[in-house]
């Protein structure tokens, strides 16, 4: 599952990922995806920082009906 645009903007903007580079979650890791190239590398101690962006940035909307 990959996150959302908003954490890898994030991720970008903090230098933890490059600009051809997307983050995705497989199992407990978080696994950087070269786009271009499909290599791959795990974000070693990067998931309490992904996680706290996960807690701020997702928010749940309420439908009413």
């Amino acid at each position: 599952m990959f996150l959302d645009d908003k954490i890898q903007k994030t991720l970008r903007e903090l230098n933890k990922i490059k600009s051809h580079e997307v983050v995705k979650k497989e199992g407990d890791l978080y696994v950087a995806v070269n786009v271009l190239s499909g290599h791959s590398r795990i974000l070693e101690g990067e998931s309490m920082l992904i996680e706290s962006l996960i807690g701020k940035i997702s928010t749940k909307n309420i439908l009413k009906g």
